[in-house]
């Protein structure tokens, strides 16, 4: 194979990688969050279990309804507000969400670790009114892409 070749199969995947806001993602299904929760109790939780099976239907279902990345992942986030879980909910929406933007080329960065447990914190209190607008607006601002961390190394191959 060419150089010129080479170099264009590698652009082409490369390209394939960069984040769009209209990826067909997987299906979340109830069984996918409950294996995130299962793994989270395993490193530390308290309480095994389902608090209301019908909320994390309703959930998993809701969630696939959602359009666009930052929808979806701010709805994953808002999920521990309805508590389906007795223990680890805020960690598991948390993975769910983080799941959700990395399988269409974002991230969230590790410096930003206290500000994303302290949102958690808020998003999961009923007490307070929380807006999944405002949640996705923050993960927006927040979120970082794999193009952005990445864009110098791909030069590197030329």
């Amino acid at each position: 194979m060419g150089r010129g070749r080479h170099n264009e199969n590698l652009l082409t995947y490369y390209f394939n990688l960069l984040p769009r806001d209209d990826v067909i993602m997987a299906q979340i299904t109830k069984e996918m969050v409950l294996a995130m929760h299962e793994d989270l109790i395993r490193t530390g939780g308290q309480v095994h279990g389902i608090l209301c099976e019908g909320t994390l239907d309703y959930i998993a279902k809701e969630l696939n309804f959602v359009p666009g990345v930052y929808a979806k992942a701010a709805w994953a986030l808002y999920m521990s507000r309805y508590h389906p879980f007795f223990d680890r909910n805020k960690r598991t929406s948390f993975v769910l969400a983080a799941t959700i933007l990395r399988m269409s080329g974002h991230y969230l960065g590790r410096r930003d670790e206290d500000e994303i447990i302290d949102a958690l914190q808020r998003i999961s209190d009923t007490e307070k009114e929380c807006e999944k607008d405002l949640i996705e607006a923050w993960l927006k601002k927040k979120s970082k892409t794999w193009f952005k961390a990445r864009q110098r190394s791909i030069y590197d191959y030329f």
